[in-house]
């Protein structure tokens, strides 16, 4: 899912997919799931992650290795 930067909506996107997993009796392993942020500070994603039990992830062409090979 994208979700712009608002603590609300992202917050809002979790208590939905809780909604589904309740009403379908399936089960969403949050604490498997990956935050990928685009341009987010790091205090932000870090309180983020910590309000839906999730990783904090950086896409691959953003991490410094992945500069450092070519």
């Amino acid at each position: 899912m994208f979700i712009p930067n608002h603590f609300t909506l992202i917050t809002n996107a979790k208590k939905i997919l809780k909604w589904f997993e309740f009403t379908l009796y399936l089960e969403v392993n949050f604490h498997r799931s990956s935050l990928v942020d685009i341009n987010l500070d790091d205090e932000f994603t870090v309180e983020i992650t910590n309000v839906i039990y999730c990783k904090w992830d950086t896409p691959e062409i953003l991490r410094p290795s992945f500069w450092e090979q070519t």
